[in-house]
């Protein structure tokens, strides 16, 4: 357990610069970096923001454990899920899957 607080140390000593940046953004907190419309669509389709320091607009679904990150306008969120997962009551009708003016489906 020493030789792993030590490690933390040496890192945030190296690192100070970046870790102030990534405690400034937790206090002020990760904004969306995208779209209004691209963010509601996401969470329509049942993830939930997560942001990390390097991946400010991750986004987990918390039934199949899918994590996505880097958003694409093109993107459809729909398309990402395990629904294996997912329970047959929550999924979603197949017409439903279909991408929307604001996140079309290139495949």
């Amino acid at each position: 357990m020493r030789e792993a607080e030590a490690k933390v140390t040496q890192m945030l000593t190296d690192n100070q610069a970046k870790f102030h940046a990534f405690r400034e953004l937790q206090r002020l907190g990760v904004q969306w970096p995208h779209s209004a419309p691209a963010r509601k669509e996401i969470e329509g389709a049942g993830f939930v923001f997560r942001p990390m320091m390097i991946k400010r607009d991750r986004c987990v679904c918390e039934t199949c454990l899918v994590e996505i990150s880097g958003w694409r306008p093109w993107q459809n969120a729909w398309a990402y899920h395990d629904y294996t997962r997912h329970m047959v009551s929550e999924r979603p009708p197949a017409a439903i899957r279909e991408p929307t003016s604001c996140c079309p489906t290139v495949w």
